[in-house]
Parts: structure tokens; sequence; C-alpha cells
């Protein structure tokens, strides 16, 4: 694909890592061909975050305004619960304008302040990590699971099979 992951963006995935031993949830919005965004997952060596590591996500060519909407709606939670982050001005300017909710952080062109940058964004902060915290992630994948189950399943029998209930 030719995909280049420089330094800063290496910087930005230790991050999003950092948060997501905190509990924060990942989710990945991107304007993209869903195959190539995840062989870039899959198979390039400076990739640090993986699929699993969000716990849901859209890759297509809609507003990100309107992708963002759809998962908090499939995640139950507030959009004043988001942090956006993007390196493009457009889409950060297009997320503001519809989700005004949304607290929306524009990476800065050098990518070698993103470490700096996102290091002093007050809303990243937090005073204590519980367990409940680190867990959360695997919660919202559970539950996730557990609604497709039932979504797909015909009879309780096949639910309580297809999430192998002890």
């Amino acid at each position: 694909l030719g995909v280049k992951v420089g330094e800063g963006y290496v910087d930005l995935q230790r991050f999003l890592l950092d948060r997501y031993n905190e509990g924060f949830l990942l989710v990945l919005c991107s304007r993209n061909n869903e195959e190539d965004v995840c062989e870039v997952f899959e198979t390039h060596p400076h990739m640090l975050l993986r699929r699993d590591h969000f716990v849901a996500g859209r890759v297509n060519w809609g507003r990100k305004s309107e992708n963002l909407k759809a998962l908090a709606g499939e995640l139950n939670l507030s959009l004043s619960s988001f942090i956006f982050i993007d390196d493009s001005g457009s889409e950060c300017a297009e997320v503001m304008t519809e989700c005004p909710e949304v607290l929306t952080l524009r990476l800065p062109q050098d990518e070698r302040l993103f470490s700096a940058f996102l290091g002093h964004v007050w809303a990243f902060d937090r005073l204590r990590v519980t367990g409940e915290d680190r867990n959360r992630s695997h919660m919202y994948g559970a539950e996730k699971k557990r609604q497709q189950a039932q979504h797909e399943s015909l009879t309780l029998d096949e639910f309580l099979r297809d999430i192998d209930l002890k």
C-alpha cells in the first residue's frame, strides 16, 4: 500500500495505547477503504495499535460527524464523551460544525510535536486508574458480542450457546 507511518504517528499510537490501558474507549473513524485500513493494521511494521484495541469503528467515505453520531448510538454514549483527534483541518472543522459537543483536537502540522501537544490536553488527565477503568474496553467488547449474538440468534437456546454462558 505504500503507507508511511512516521515517528509522530508512532508516538500518537503510544499515547492512544496508554489511554486504552487507562480505560479510555478507542473508536476508529476513517475516510478510507476498509480493506486497505485492515491491511495496514495487520501488516505494517510500525502499527502498534491493532483493530482489537478499538471498541467500534466506521471506515467508509461518509462524513466523520455522521459516523461519530452512529458510533455514539452504537455504544450508547453521549457525543460529549468523545474526543476527536485528526490531522486534517477540514475534517476537524466539519466535526466541530456538525457535532459541537465533541472535543475536537487538530494535531499540529509538524508530527514531531504530537506528543507535546497531546500531553497538554486536560481531557486526558486522570488522577487515578482503577481496575474497572482498565477493563472498560473488554466490557464494551463483550456487550457488543452479546448484542450481536442476540440479534443473530433465533431462539434463547441459540443465544445462550452463542455467548458461551457459564
